[in-house]
This record gives structure tokens, C-alpha cells and sequence, in this order.
């Protein structure tokens, strides 16, 4: 895709910064949004499906790709499907996520 210079104009918020500007600073990208969203060069083959972390679609999608996994009896292509899940989805529900709980009263400061 070719950008004219009134797509990348439309781009820019009140203060006239634009998300274009993340376009080769893919730590800035992952710092924003978690991932690298943009870049140059062709579409990448492998990325055609990604989801968004923070829908439903995507612990739907994890769960059915971490079943297939749990399904798999041949040790080869179940480590194959662990791979590929591993890689989509970096892990297994629960994986990237810890829960702190306090019980009691509150701290005081």
C-alpha cells in the first residue's frame, strides 16, 4: 500500500502526531499496543489471522489450539501443534498472567 500525503494528514490527532510515526520503531509499537501492528515490506504469509489479545476471540482461538495439542496422541506432530501454539499465543492460558491477592485489612501508608 502507498500512503498519499492527504492519507498520512488524516492520520494525525489535534496535536499532529500520528500513529505513522511508530512505522519503524517496532519497541515503541509493542510499548503501545503490545505488538509490532505496522511495518514495511510484504505482508507477512504467517500473520494473516492475528487477534487481538484482549477479545474473546482470542482465548476461543488459544483454548481450541491448546486442546488439539492435549488431543494429539503422535508425540511428533503434538509437539508440532505445541510449537505452532507456543508461537501464536505465546503460551498456554494462564501462562502469561499471575494473580496477587491480599487478604485483611489495607496497609496503611
Amino acid at each position: 500500500m502507498t500512503l498519499t500525503s492527504v492519507m498520512i494528514d488524516s492520520t494525525r490527532d489535534r496535536l499532529g502526531r500520528s500513529w505513522l510515526e511508530l512505522l519503524d520503531d517496532a519497541e515503541a509499537q509493542v510499548a503501545r499496543w503490545r505488538r509490532v501492528t505496522i511495518r514495511r515490506g510484504p505482508w507477512p504469509d504467517d500473520d494473516l489471522d492475528q487477534l487481538d489479545p484482549e477479545t474473546s476471540d482470542f482465548e476461543i482461538e488459544r483454548e481450541r489450539a491448546y486442546a488439539e495439542v492435549a488431543g494429539t496422541e503422535d508425540p511428533v506432530r503434538r509437539t508440532e501443534l505445541r510449537a505452532a501454539a507456543d508461537r501464536r499465543f505465546a503460551g498456554p492460558p494462564g501462562a502469561n498472567s499471575t494473580t496477587i491477592a491480599h487478604y485483611g485489612p489495607r496497609p496503611t501508608p
